[in-house]
């Protein structure tokens, strides 16, 4: 809306003076296309508004739980915009989808920030069993990785805080596709997650041990509690490739182990934090300089997303 009153002041204020009003229909123009084809999409997607599950999580967190909309694909790491109809009709807003295809439904993990976030998470406070329903209209799907992470030998996944819900579709779609379809490349995959509290563990828990379980010789999960004010120490009996460790990540230390173990070409990904991206980043860097100096075997493939 306030794109549209910006551009309708500028035709008063120009009263054609010139060639500007040339200029200016031709933004309306851009501006027009760019609204078809974003209705296009969620025509694509879904037939109307769908129905949205807005529940509470620990440590300041909430999940939206969408009903699938009907015609809708999407890759693992794709991010959609969402509608909420009832709190903010006139704008749409990002988030990554932490469900893979595989999935009935599409759901979304969110860290309650200002804005957006912290009325929704009022919203499902306020009710008694810590959940609002509502409805919402989905445009989408945007982005992910460039290059299919199972087509590689070994996948390292580093992720900070909520930036997990975007590198743990990528390790649940690579494990869904190894039991459904058996034709994927990758054997070999490396989750490490860093996170302030033992507590933002539960966002994601039971689905890591489900997967880490069913996949011993080829997943590898390492958790890094960084704060120890906010920990303490007790956790669950884990299986064997799954390890917690309360310190921070030295980062490139996994990416060497990695490149030892790998046979082959090495994707690294990750999503977190401007430090915690900037440093895996110069580590994968630092590694592809080994490749090329002949030091190190395999190709390093290297996609990063940044949030905050």
């Amino acid at each position: 809306m306030s794109g549209i009153a910006y551009l309708a002041f500028l035709f008063l204020h120009t009263r054609d003076l010139f060639t500007s009003w040339l200029w200016l229909w031709a933004t309306v123009g851009i501006y027009a296309a760019s609204v078809a084809l974003r209705v296009i999409g969620q025509a694509r997607w879904s037939t109307g508004l769908s129905k949205a599950t807005v529940q509470v999580l620990v440590n300041n967190a909430l999940a939206v739980y969408v009903e699938r909309p009907t015609k809708c694909r999407w890759r693992a790491g794709a991010h959609v915009f969402i509608r909420f109809v009832e709190l903010s009709p006139y704008q749409s807003h990002p988030f990554v989808i932490a469900s893979i295809p595989g999935d009935g439904q599409l759901v979304f993990i969110i860290s309650k920030k200002n804005g957006i976030t912290r009325r929704l998470y009022n919203k499902a406070e306020e009710r008694k069993d810590m959940e609002w329903k509502t409805r919402v209209l989905i445009d989408g799907p945007y982005g992910g990785p460039l290059r299919d992470p199972a087509a590689f030998d070994t996948v390292v996944l580093f992720s900070g805080g909520v930036g997990a819900m975007f590198t743990f579709p990528i390790m649940s779609d690579i494990i869904f596709r190894m039991q459904n379809e058996g034709k994927v490349h990758c054997n070999n995959i490396v989750f490490v997650w860093t996170i302030r509290s033992e507590n933002q563990m539960k966002w994601l828990k039971n689905e890591i041990l489900r997967f880490a379980s069913a996949n011993e010789t080829s997943v590898y999960v390492a958790v890094y509690v960084t704060d120890p004010n906010f920990s303490d120490g007790n956790v669950d009996i884990l299986p064997p490739n799954v390890t917690v460790h309360y310190q921070r990540p030295k980062l490139g230390e996994i990416l060497e182990r990695a490149l030892e173990r790998n046979q082959g070409s090495m994707y690294v990904i990750g999503c977190g934090p401007a430090p915690l991206i900037a440093r895996a980043s110069n580590e994968t860097a630092r590694l592809q300089k080994e490749v090329i100096a002949g030091n190190a075997s395999g190709e390093i493939c290297l996609y990063m997303e940044t949030f905050g």
